[in-house]
Protein backbone atom coordinates (compact mmCIF):
# COMPACT_ATOMS: atom_id res chain seq x y z
CA UNK A 1 0.00 0.00 0.00
CA UNK A 2 0.94 3.43 -0.75
CA UNK A 3 2.15 5.88 2.24
CA UNK A 4 2.26 8.85 -0.01
CA UNK A 5 -0.79 10.75 1.00
CA UNK A 6 -0.90 9.91 4.93
CA UNK A 7 3.32 11.32 4.67
CA UNK A 8 1.81 14.03 2.98
CA UNK A 9 -0.56 14.76 5.87
CA UNK A 10 1.50 14.31 8.44
CA UNK A 11 4.07 16.72 6.29
CA UNK A 12 0.95 19.60 6.58
CA UNK A 13 1.07 19.34 10.38
CA UNK A 14 4.31 21.41 10.19
CA UNK A 15 3.55 23.57 7.18
CA UNK A 16 -0.42 24.45 8.16
CA UNK A 17 -0.39 25.20 11.88
CA UNK A 18 -3.90 26.38 12.00
CA UNK A 19 -5.41 23.02 10.94
CA UNK A 20 -3.43 20.97 13.36
CA UNK A 21 -6.67 19.56 14.69
CA UNK A 22 -8.25 18.37 11.78
CA UNK A 23 -4.73 16.59 10.46
CA UNK A 24 -4.55 15.11 13.59
CA UNK A 25 -8.12 13.30 13.10
CA UNK A 26 -6.76 12.33 9.24
CA UNK A 27 -3.87 10.55 10.56
CA UNK A 28 -5.68 8.41 13.05
CA UNK A 29 -7.61 7.06 10.17
CA UNK A 30 -4.51 5.41 8.56
CA UNK A 31 -4.31 1.71 8.77
CA UNK A 32 -2.60 0.06 11.58
CA UNK A 33 -0.48 -2.26 9.45
CA UNK A 34 1.06 0.58 6.96
CA UNK A 35 3.73 1.54 7.03
CA UNK A 36 4.62 5.74 8.05
CA UNK A 37 7.50 7.93 7.04
CA UNK A 38 8.79 9.45 9.94
CA UNK A 39 8.97 13.73 9.26
CA UNK A 40 12.26 14.53 9.90
CA UNK A 41 12.79 17.95 12.47
CA UNK A 42 14.30 20.92 11.82
CA UNK A 43 16.82 21.30 13.89
CA UNK A 44 16.29 24.53 16.50
CA UNK A 45 19.05 27.58 15.92
CA UNK A 46 21.29 28.03 18.97
CA UNK A 47 21.64 31.75 20.02
CA UNK A 48 25.17 32.97 21.22
CA UNK A 49 25.06 33.53 24.93
CA UNK A 50 27.10 36.50 24.24
CA UNK A 51 27.98 39.04 21.06
CA UNK A 52 31.73 40.60 21.01
CA UNK A 53 31.28 44.38 19.91
CA UNK A 54 34.17 45.33 17.70
CA UNK A 55 33.39 49.26 18.14
CA UNK A 56 31.75 51.37 19.94
CA UNK A 57 28.47 51.28 21.25
CA UNK A 58 25.79 53.95 21.98
CA UNK A 59 22.14 53.71 23.69
CA UNK A 60 20.06 56.40 23.87
CA UNK A 61 16.62 56.07 25.91
CA UNK A 62 14.63 59.83 25.36
CA UNK A 63 10.87 60.48 26.60
CA UNK A 64 8.82 63.68 26.96
CA UNK A 65 5.92 64.60 28.86
CA UNK A 66 4.60 67.04 25.89
CA UNK A 67 4.05 63.35 24.11
CA UNK A 68 2.03 62.03 27.10
CA UNK A 69 -0.01 65.21 27.44
CA UNK A 70 -3.71 64.56 26.68
CA UNK A 71 -6.90 67.41 26.23
CA UNK A 72 -5.11 68.84 23.22
CA UNK A 73 -2.19 69.76 25.16
CA UNK A 74 -4.41 71.12 28.05
CA UNK A 75 -3.60 67.73 30.27
CA UNK A 76 0.24 66.89 30.92
CA UNK A 77 1.14 63.68 33.17
CA UNK A 78 2.64 65.93 36.05
CA UNK A 79 4.53 63.57 38.71
CA UNK A 80 5.51 66.66 41.26
CA UNK A 81 4.52 66.69 44.74
CA UNK A 82 2.13 69.46 44.68
CA UNK A 83 -0.08 70.79 42.66
CA UNK A 84 0.60 71.99 39.24
CA UNK A 85 -1.80 72.66 35.71
CA UNK A 86 0.01 72.66 32.90
CA UNK A 87 -0.78 73.69 29.50
CA UNK A 88 1.50 72.11 26.63
CA UNK A 89 2.86 73.62 23.02
CA UNK A 90 0.32 71.30 21.54
CA UNK A 91 -2.80 74.02 22.85
CA UNK A 92 -0.67 77.25 22.73
CA UNK A 93 -0.43 76.41 18.72
CA UNK A 94 -4.10 75.70 18.42
CA UNK A 95 -4.57 79.71 19.85
CA UNK A 96 -4.22 82.87 18.65
CA UNK A 97 -0.92 84.20 18.33
CA UNK A 98 -2.34 87.39 19.74
CA UNK A 99 -2.79 85.58 23.19
CA UNK A 100 -0.63 86.15 26.26
CA UNK A 101 0.10 83.75 28.70
CA UNK A 102 -2.91 84.87 31.04
CA UNK A 103 -5.37 83.98 27.89
CA UNK A 104 -3.83 80.38 27.92
CA UNK A 105 -4.59 79.38 31.31
CA UNK A 106 -8.07 81.11 31.46
CA UNK A 107 -10.01 77.60 31.25
CA UNK A 108 -7.75 76.22 34.17
CA UNK A 109 -9.63 75.20 36.88
CA UNK A 110 -7.58 77.11 39.72
CA UNK A 111 -7.93 80.80 38.18
CA UNK A 112 -9.93 83.40 37.25
CA UNK A 113 -8.14 85.89 34.44
CA UNK A 114 -9.27 89.28 32.98
CA UNK A 115 -7.85 90.96 30.27
CA UNK A 116 -8.72 94.43 29.19
CA UNK A 117 -7.62 94.53 25.57
CA UNK A 118 -7.95 92.07 22.37
CA UNK A 119 -4.53 92.87 20.94
CA UNK A 120 -2.23 90.92 23.53
CA UNK A 121 -0.41 93.95 24.73
CA UNK A 122 -1.73 94.83 27.81
CA UNK A 123 -1.77 91.59 30.20
CA UNK A 124 -4.39 91.90 32.71
CA UNK A 125 -5.73 90.09 35.87
CA UNK A 126 -5.31 87.02 38.20
CA UNK A 127 -7.33 85.85 40.85
CA UNK A 128 -7.07 82.75 42.30
CA UNK A 129 -8.56 81.13 45.39
CA UNK A 130 -10.24 84.66 46.50
CA UNK A 131 -5.73 86.60 46.22
CA UNK A 132 -4.95 88.38 43.28
CA UNK A 133 -1.61 88.36 40.76
CA UNK A 134 -0.16 90.61 43.66
CA UNK A 135 0.15 87.74 45.87
CA UNK A 136 1.70 85.59 43.05
CA UNK A 137 5.28 84.56 41.84
CA UNK A 138 5.02 85.18 38.39
CA UNK A 139 8.17 83.33 36.08
CA UNK A 140 10.03 83.20 33.07
CA UNK A 141 12.08 80.01 33.03
CA UNK A 142 12.40 80.39 36.67
CA UNK A 143 12.99 84.37 36.36
CA UNK A 144 10.83 86.75 38.25
CA UNK A 145 8.69 88.60 35.36
CA UNK A 146 7.05 91.53 35.02
CA UNK A 147 3.60 91.49 36.69
CA UNK A 148 0.62 90.49 35.67
CA UNK A 149 -0.52 93.92 33.96
CA UNK A 150 3.21 93.95 31.74
CA UNK A 151 3.18 89.78 31.27
CA UNK A 152 2.94 90.42 27.75
CA UNK A 153 6.32 92.33 27.64
CA UNK A 154 8.36 89.29 28.63
CA UNK A 155 7.58 87.22 25.42
CA UNK A 156 5.82 86.09 22.59
CA UNK A 157 3.43 83.26 22.80
CA UNK A 158 4.73 81.43 20.05
CA UNK A 159 7.99 81.25 22.00
CA UNK A 160 6.43 79.54 24.75
CA UNK A 161 6.68 75.72 25.12
CA UNK A 162 4.31 75.25 28.55
CA UNK A 163 2.95 77.36 30.83
CA UNK A 164 2.17 76.35 34.79
CA UNK A 165 0.21 77.30 37.00
CA UNK A 166 0.96 76.03 40.73
CA UNK A 167 -1.83 77.00 42.75
CA UNK A 168 -0.47 75.54 45.80
CA UNK A 169 2.54 75.61 47.47
CA UNK A 170 5.72 76.05 45.72
CA UNK A 171 9.08 74.85 45.26
CA UNK A 172 11.63 76.01 47.88
CA UNK A 173 14.20 77.10 45.62
CA UNK A 174 11.96 79.67 43.53
CA UNK A 175 13.32 83.69 43.71
CA UNK A 176 9.83 84.43 44.97
CA UNK A 177 9.21 86.51 48.16
CA UNK A 178 5.12 85.81 48.00
CA UNK A 179 3.48 83.23 46.73
CA UNK A 180 0.23 82.46 48.54
CA UNK A 181 -1.70 82.60 45.59
CA UNK A 182 0.33 80.17 43.94
CA UNK A 183 3.11 80.10 41.39
CA UNK A 184 2.96 80.61 37.69
CA UNK A 185 5.76 79.71 35.37
CA UNK A 186 6.12 80.45 31.53
CA UNK A 187 8.80 77.70 30.15
CA UNK A 188 10.78 79.52 26.80
CA UNK A 189 11.25 77.76 23.67
CA UNK A 190 14.06 75.53 22.99
CA UNK A 191 15.63 76.16 19.91
CA UNK A 192 15.22 73.51 17.33
CA UNK A 193 18.04 71.28 16.18
CA UNK A 194 17.79 71.95 12.41
CA UNK A 195 17.70 74.93 10.63
CA UNK A 196 14.47 76.82 9.73
CA UNK A 197 11.81 79.10 11.10
CA UNK A 198 8.71 80.15 11.61
CA UNK A 199 6.23 83.13 10.21
CA UNK A 200 2.29 84.18 10.62
CA UNK A 201 0.09 86.94 10.71
CA UNK A 202 -2.85 87.75 12.62
CA UNK A 203 -5.84 90.27 11.58
CA UNK A 204 -8.73 91.45 13.36
CA UNK A 205 -11.10 93.91 15.34
CA UNK A 206 -10.24 96.90 15.50
CA UNK A 207 -7.82 97.26 13.19
CA UNK A 208 -5.38 94.51 14.64
CA UNK A 209 -2.14 93.41 12.79
CA UNK A 210 0.55 91.68 13.81
CA UNK A 211 3.52 89.70 12.23
CA UNK A 212 5.65 87.65 13.64
CA UNK A 213 9.10 85.95 12.28
CA UNK A 214 11.28 83.33 13.90
CA UNK A 215 14.95 82.30 12.22
CA UNK A 216 16.52 78.88 14.02
CA UNK A 217 19.62 78.40 13.34
CA UNK A 218 19.73 74.76 13.82
CA UNK A 219 22.92 73.37 15.36
CA UNK A 220 25.54 75.41 14.49
CA UNK A 221 28.37 73.35 13.37
CA UNK A 222 29.34 70.38 16.08
CA UNK A 223 29.43 72.94 18.93
CA UNK A 224 26.18 71.82 20.25
CA UNK A 225 25.27 75.06 20.21
CA UNK A 226 21.77 76.07 18.80
CA UNK A 227 19.49 79.17 18.89
CA UNK A 228 16.72 81.29 17.39
CA UNK A 229 16.17 84.82 16.85
CA UNK A 230 12.32 85.98 16.81
CA UNK A 231 10.35 90.10 16.24
CA UNK A 232 6.90 90.51 16.46
CA UNK A 233 5.06 93.87 15.14
CA UNK A 234 1.85 94.47 16.83
CA UNK A 235 -1.12 97.44 15.56
CA UNK A 236 -4.25 98.15 17.00
CA UNK A 237 -6.75 100.92 17.83
CA UNK A 238 -8.16 101.18 21.28
CA UNK A 239 -11.03 98.85 21.79
CA UNK A 240 -12.90 101.66 23.47
CA UNK A 241 -12.69 105.40 22.35
CA UNK A 242 -9.73 107.08 19.86
CA UNK A 243 -6.40 105.68 20.04
CA UNK A 244 -3.64 103.56 18.67
CA UNK A 245 -1.55 101.12 20.40
CA UNK A 246 1.69 99.91 19.02
CA UNK A 247 4.37 96.88 19.98
CA UNK A 248 7.13 95.78 18.92
CA UNK A 249 9.12 92.96 20.59
CA UNK A 250 12.32 90.80 20.19
CA UNK A 251 13.53 86.84 21.58
CA UNK A 252 16.74 85.28 21.78
CA UNK A 253 16.97 82.21 22.98
CA UNK A 254 20.63 79.98 22.92
CA UNK A 255 21.64 76.39 24.15
CA UNK A 256 24.11 74.25 24.35
CA UNK A 257 24.12 70.57 25.25
CA UNK A 258 26.38 68.14 27.20
CA UNK A 259 26.63 64.55 27.11
CA UNK A 260 26.08 63.46 30.76
CA UNK A 261 23.01 66.13 30.83
CA UNK A 262 24.54 69.41 31.98
CA UNK A 263 22.85 72.30 29.64
CA UNK A 264 23.20 76.03 29.79
CA UNK A 265 20.72 77.84 27.95
CA UNK A 266 19.62 82.02 27.68
CA UNK A 267 17.36 83.28 26.76
CA UNK A 268 16.55 87.32 26.17
CA UNK A 269 13.43 89.58 25.28
CA UNK A 270 12.94 92.96 24.83
CA UNK A 271 9.99 95.11 24.60
CA UNK A 272 9.05 98.56 23.28
CA UNK A 273 5.52 99.90 23.13
CA UNK A 274 3.02 102.73 23.31
CA UNK A 275 -0.59 102.13 24.44
CA UNK A 276 -3.76 104.24 25.49
CA UNK A 277 -3.90 104.44 29.25
CA UNK A 278 -7.60 103.08 29.35
CA UNK A 279 -10.16 105.25 30.82
CA UNK A 280 -12.55 103.50 33.65
CA UNK A 281 -15.94 105.01 33.46
CA UNK A 282 -18.37 106.25 36.41
CA UNK A 283 -21.56 104.52 37.09
CA UNK A 284 -23.53 107.42 34.78
CA UNK A 285 -20.74 106.85 31.85
CA UNK A 286 -21.25 103.18 31.96
CA UNK A 287 -25.01 102.98 31.98
CA UNK A 288 -25.26 105.59 29.04
CA UNK A 289 -22.66 103.52 27.30
CA UNK A 290 -25.03 100.49 27.80
CA UNK A 291 -28.36 102.64 26.81
CA UNK A 292 -27.09 104.88 23.79
CA UNK A 293 -23.91 103.77 22.72
CA UNK A 294 -22.24 106.85 23.88
CA UNK A 295 -18.55 105.61 25.15
CA UNK A 296 -16.46 106.51 27.39
CA UNK A 297 -12.72 106.56 25.80
CA UNK A 298 -10.44 109.37 25.14
CA UNK A 299 -11.39 111.87 22.51
CA UNK A 300 -9.79 111.48 19.15
CA UNK A 301 -9.01 115.32 18.79
CA UNK A 302 -7.28 117.47 21.05
CA UNK A 303 -9.44 119.07 23.65
CA UNK A 304 -8.02 122.34 25.21
CA UNK A 305 -10.68 122.63 28.24
CA UNK A 306 -10.68 118.97 29.20
CA UNK A 307 -7.35 117.98 28.13
CA UNK A 308 -8.61 114.50 27.75
CA UNK A 309 -7.14 113.90 24.32
CA UNK A 310 -5.78 110.04 23.71
CA UNK A 311 -2.30 111.31 22.48
CA UNK A 312 -2.04 112.79 25.78
CA UNK A 313 -2.58 109.97 27.83
CA UNK A 314 0.04 107.47 26.62
CA UNK A 315 2.00 104.77 28.35
CA UNK A 316 5.68 104.49 26.78
CA UNK A 317 7.51 101.47 28.04
CA UNK A 318 11.04 100.03 27.18
CA UNK A 319 11.69 96.35 29.09
CA UNK A 320 14.43 94.52 29.06
CA UNK A 321 14.78 90.37 30.15
CA UNK A 322 16.96 87.94 30.53
CA UNK A 323 17.06 84.66 31.99
CA UNK A 324 20.16 82.36 31.93
CA UNK A 325 19.59 78.57 33.75
CA UNK A 326 22.68 76.20 34.14
CA UNK A 327 22.58 72.41 34.92
CA UNK A 328 25.90 71.14 35.60
CA UNK A 329 26.24 67.19 36.34
CA UNK A 330 29.31 66.81 38.48
CA UNK A 331 29.03 63.24 39.37
CA UNK A 332 26.75 60.11 38.96
CA UNK A 333 25.21 62.10 42.51
CA UNK A 334 25.98 65.59 42.19
CA UNK A 335 24.30 68.17 40.28
CA UNK A 336 24.85 72.12 40.36
CA UNK A 337 22.12 74.48 39.04
CA UNK A 338 22.63 78.77 38.71
CA UNK A 339 19.54 80.80 37.80
CA UNK A 340 20.76 83.69 37.25
CA UNK A 341 18.32 86.87 35.97
CA UNK A 342 18.18 90.47 35.13
CA UNK A 343 15.19 92.76 34.20
CA UNK A 344 15.44 96.62 33.62
CA UNK A 345 12.68 98.67 32.62
CA UNK A 346 11.89 102.23 31.64
CA UNK A 347 9.25 104.77 31.01
CA UNK A 348 6.88 107.05 31.41
CA UNK A 349 2.82 107.20 32.09
CA UNK A 350 0.93 110.80 31.07
CA UNK A 351 -2.14 111.92 31.52
CA UNK A 352 -3.60 115.13 31.72
CA UNK A 353 -2.51 117.48 34.57
CA UNK A 354 -4.73 120.63 34.81
CA UNK A 355 -3.47 124.40 33.64
CA UNK A 356 -1.47 125.87 34.35
CA UNK A 357 -1.81 129.30 37.20
CA UNK A 358 0.77 131.39 35.44
CA UNK A 359 2.92 131.16 38.61
CA UNK A 360 5.55 129.01 37.02
CA UNK A 361 7.96 129.12 34.33
CA UNK A 362 10.26 127.30 31.03
CA UNK A 363 13.60 126.52 32.15
CA UNK A 364 14.93 129.48 30.15
CA UNK A 365 12.64 131.60 33.01
CA UNK A 366 9.79 132.68 30.40
CA UNK A 367 6.76 132.44 32.63
CA UNK A 368 4.02 130.06 31.65
CA UNK A 369 0.44 132.04 30.75
CA UNK A 370 -2.26 130.82 32.83
CA UNK A 371 -4.48 128.56 31.27
CA UNK A 372 -2.02 126.39 29.34
CA UNK A 373 -2.72 122.57 29.13
CA UNK A 374 -0.31 120.97 31.81
CA UNK A 375 1.01 116.74 31.61
CA UNK A 376 1.73 114.87 34.76
CA UNK A 377 3.74 111.90 34.49
CA UNK A 378 4.53 108.86 36.18
CA UNK A 379 8.29 108.61 35.15
CA UNK A 380 10.00 105.32 35.78
CA UNK A 381 13.54 106.43 35.47
CA UNK A 382 14.47 102.83 35.90
CA UNK A 383 13.25 99.91 37.43
CA UNK A 384 16.17 97.23 37.72
CA UNK A 385 15.36 93.60 38.97
CA UNK A 386 18.69 91.18 39.23
CA UNK A 387 19.60 88.42 41.40
CA UNK A 388 20.90 84.75 40.97
CA UNK A 389 19.72 81.31 42.88
CA UNK A 390 22.92 78.69 43.09
CA UNK A 391 21.33 75.17 44.17
CA UNK A 392 23.67 71.90 44.88
CA UNK A 393 21.72 68.73 44.97
CA UNK A 394 23.22 65.06 45.89
CA UNK A 395 21.54 61.87 45.69
CA UNK A 396 22.01 60.27 49.13
CA UNK A 397 20.76 56.89 47.92
CA UNK A 398 17.90 55.55 45.42
CA UNK A 399 14.95 57.19 47.73
CA UNK A 400 16.49 60.39 48.78
CA UNK A 401 17.81 63.54 47.45
CA UNK A 402 19.31 66.58 49.05
CA UNK A 403 19.47 70.50 47.75
CA UNK A 404 20.85 72.93 49.35
CA UNK A 405 20.76 76.63 48.03
CA UNK A 406 21.72 80.50 48.24
CA UNK A 407 19.58 83.12 46.77
CA UNK A 408 20.65 86.68 46.23
CA UNK A 409 18.70 89.66 44.80
CA UNK A 410 18.91 93.32 44.48
CA UNK A 411 16.20 95.52 43.30
CA UNK A 412 16.08 99.27 42.54
CA UNK A 413 13.40 101.63 41.47
CA UNK A 414 13.82 105.34 40.85
CA UNK A 415 10.63 106.97 40.12
CA UNK A 416 9.77 111.00 39.39
CA UNK A 417 6.25 112.79 39.21
CA UNK A 418 7.31 115.88 37.04
CA UNK A 419 4.87 117.95 34.73
CA UNK A 420 5.41 119.56 31.51
CA UNK A 421 3.48 122.00 29.32
CA UNK A 422 1.42 119.93 26.51
CA UNK A 423 2.28 120.47 23.24
CA UNK A 424 0.43 122.38 21.11
CA UNK A 425 -1.31 119.41 19.31
CA UNK A 426 -2.32 117.92 22.49
CA UNK A 427 0.08 115.82 22.90
CA UNK A 428 2.12 114.72 25.78
CA UNK A 429 6.32 115.30 24.68
CA UNK A 430 9.11 113.34 26.80
CA UNK A 431 8.83 114.18 30.58
CA UNK A 432 13.12 114.30 29.53
CA UNK A 433 12.38 117.55 27.09
CA UNK A 434 14.08 120.37 28.69
CA UNK A 435 11.64 122.47 26.07
CA UNK A 436 8.30 121.19 27.94
CA UNK A 437 9.61 121.11 31.63
CA UNK A 438 8.02 122.95 34.15
CA UNK A 439 10.01 125.38 36.76
CA UNK A 440 8.70 127.40 39.98
CA UNK A 441 11.61 129.93 39.75
CA UNK A 442 15.24 127.64 39.21
CA UNK A 443 13.86 124.55 40.85
CA UNK A 444 12.31 122.03 38.80
CA UNK A 445 8.47 120.59 39.72
CA UNK A 446 10.06 117.20 40.06
CA UNK A 447 8.78 115.03 43.04
CA UNK A 448 10.08 111.58 43.70
CA UNK A 449 11.83 108.84 45.23
CA UNK A 450 14.06 105.61 45.18
CA UNK A 451 13.27 102.18 46.69
CA UNK A 452 14.84 99.44 46.91
CA UNK A 453 16.02 96.19 48.68
CA UNK A 454 18.65 92.86 48.76
CA UNK A 455 17.42 89.50 49.44
CA UNK A 456 20.17 87.20 51.17
CA UNK A 457 18.03 83.51 51.17
CA UNK A 458 19.55 80.18 52.07
CA UNK A 459 17.35 76.95 51.84
CA UNK A 460 17.24 73.06 52.46
CA UNK A 461 15.54 70.34 51.04
CA UNK A 462 14.98 66.54 51.60
CA UNK A 463 13.25 64.66 48.72
CA UNK A 464 11.81 60.91 49.24
CA UNK A 465 10.64 58.93 46.25
CA UNK A 466 9.40 55.12 47.25
CA UNK A 467 6.93 52.43 45.63
CA UNK A 468 8.71 53.63 42.59
CA UNK A 469 8.56 56.78 42.87
CA UNK A 470 4.59 56.96 42.84
CA UNK A 471 4.75 58.52 46.33
CA UNK A 472 6.58 61.54 46.74
CA UNK A 473 7.69 64.13 49.71
CA UNK A 474 9.84 66.76 50.32
CA UNK A 475 10.95 68.74 54.06
CA UNK A 476 12.31 71.99 53.45
CA UNK A 477 13.95 75.07 55.21
CA UNK A 478 14.57 78.70 54.34
CA UNK A 479 15.67 81.65 56.27
CA UNK A 480 15.60 85.28 54.67
CA UNK A 481 17.44 88.43 55.66
CA UNK A 482 16.19 91.83 53.82
CA UNK A 483 18.29 94.65 53.71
Amino acid sequence: MSVAAPAQAATSTVKHKAHAHGVAAQSQRVPRNAAVTAVPEHPKARHPSSINSTGDEHVTVSTSRLARSRGGGMMRVETAPYAIQTITKAFIEARSPTSTALDLIKNLPSVNVSTPDTSGMQGGRIQSRSLTDADMALMVDGAPAASASYMAEDIDSENLDSVSMMPGSSPIDLPATSAAAGVMNETSHDPAHQFGGLIDFSYGTNNLSREFLRIESGDIAKTGVRSYLSFSNTHARSWMGAGINQRRHLDFGIRKDWENGSYAKLFMSWNYEDFVIDRYPTAAQFHQYKDTGVGYGRKAEFDPSGNDYWKNNIDHWNQLFLSAPIHVVLTDKLQFDLRPYYNWGQGWDGSSGGFAKGNTNYKSGQTIAAGTPLTSYFLENGALDVGATAKLGYDIDRHNHLDFGYWYENQDYTQHFPSSVTKADGSNPSPNDSTYQVYSGSNRSYPGNTTGYEIHSLFLQETAKYFHDRLLGNVDKRSRRFG
